[in-house]
């Protein structure tokens, strides 16, 4: 994708992965090819809606300013971003049912966690992240951007209908069937933040 988009565009989803949310338009380097520490292909002032779950700590920092700076272009007056990360001062807090849930999603590679340090030493290095964050951390970064009325939301909770019930990244969890409850004990390492363009 290397032409703009010339049509009107309302809500994109980048770096959707299994989460494909109908109405959206969906995107995802293994979807689609869209690669977004490059040129989006919209056109400044075309989206009311843009939804990144965890994605931007699949980026550099440099890499995630540069994209939700971008964001902020494609979005219209009035537009609103969602974006929700894996948050470490989250991750120091919770119980021990977090080594749990790691435990098990990292014994296909025979990884073994043994500490809350391990722990965040995994989300660290794993999966591909390439930057960290905390939700203080990320508002800070939304607001130099240049988003405004930043809020803290719950996990698909979003006083905007459009934005209610479409986080996903644990939605359909591969682990859920074997244990029931995981996708609970995951939720809590998440942080998501609004932001609207003024």
């Amino acid at each position: 994708m290397n032409t703009k988009t010339k049509t009107k565009t309302t809500k994109l989803n980048f770096g959707c992965g299994d989460n494909i949310l109908k109405g959206w338009i969906n995107h995802d380097q293994l979807l689609d090819g869209l690669d977004v520490r490059k040129a989006l292909p919209y056109n400044p002032n075309t989206a009311q809606y843009i939804f990144a779950e965890h994605l931007v700590e699949h980026l550099t920092c440099l890499e995630a300013l540069a994209f939700l700076e971008q964001c902020y272009q494609v979005l219209e007056p009035g537009g609103v971003i969602r974006v929700a990360i894996p948050d470490l001062a989250k991750i120091r807090k919770l119980d021990g049912s977090y080594e749990v849930f790691l435990n098990i999603e990292t014994s296909f590679e025979g990884i073994t966690t043994k500490s809350r340090r391990d722990s965040m030493r995994l989300v660290l290095t794993h999966w591909g992240h390439k930057s960290f964050w905390t939700g203080e951390l990320l508002a800070q970064v939304l607001w130099i951007v240049g988003f405004e009325d930043l809020s803290f939301e719950e996990y698909g909770q979003s006083n905007h209908t459009e934005l209610c019930d479409i986080d996903g990244h644990y939605k359909n969890h591969r682990l859920e069937e074997m244990y029931p409850g995981v996708s609970e004990i995951c939720r809590k390492e998440v942080t998501t933040i609004e932001g609207v363009k003024k």
